[in-house]
């Protein structure tokens, strides 16, 4: 059993916003990597794109996310899928809460070769 304790002295700028690596697929021998993930009040991440497919769980608050040229609102129970080669970023518009998700990713053909079903 691995059990990762989410600790605030942890968490480290990427992207624009806090982020906590949970698990590194690098190292950590599961076939996808998780990042907790905070952005403060009014901030967004940086707009970027990767080889990775991701998903990211809103866990508390609520957001704008876009994806290429779409634009949703996101709020806590959220699931949202972002394909590989996808530019994304997600804005917190609250004024006062900040905005909490969790992002899975995995590079494509990954998690299927490693996940018995």
């Amino acid at each position: 059993m691995r059990i990762h304790r989410v600790r605030n002295q942890e968490f480290k700028k990427e992207y624009g916003i806090r982020c906590q690596r949970v698990y590194s697929s690098a190292t950590d021998g599961t076939p996808f990597g998780t990042t907790w993930c905070l952005i403060d009040p009014l901030k967004r991440t940086a707009p970027h794109q990767h080889v990775d497919g991701e998903t990211f769980f809103i866990v508390e608050g609520h957001g704008l996310m876009t994806i290429g040229e779409e634009r949703e609102e996101v709020k806590a129970g959220d699931v949202v899928f972002i394909p590989p080669q996808s530019e994304h970023c997600l804005i917190n518009v609250s004024a006062n809460r900040s905005l909490h998700f969790i992002s899975v990713f995995w590079l494509d053909g990954q998690v299927n070769q490693s996940v018995a079903v």
